[in-house]
């Protein structure tokens, strides 16, 4: 028995699993990632925490030290 040269190899699909959670605030964002908590604030990152609380009282203080 041939083979047919046009048929499609069926390859198995794997799934990406997320490994990460978004934290979204008024005063930024914070993205979980497996161990850390990194906190950005308009695009830029204001520091990478151990904790969630430590990452949201970061994006507080720098929203008090900003001069409008």
């Amino acid at each position: 028995m041939r083979k047919s040269k046009g048929a499609p190899i069926a390859s198995p699909t794997s799934h990406e699993t997320r490994t990460w959670y978004a934290f979204e605030g008024p005063l930024g964002d914070v993205i979980h990632n497996r161990r850390f908590f990194f906190a950005w604030k308009q695009g830029c990152l204001i520091g990478t925490y151990n904790t969630l609380e430590e990452a949201t009282a970061s994006l507080a203080s720098s929203e008090a030290g900003e001069t409008h």
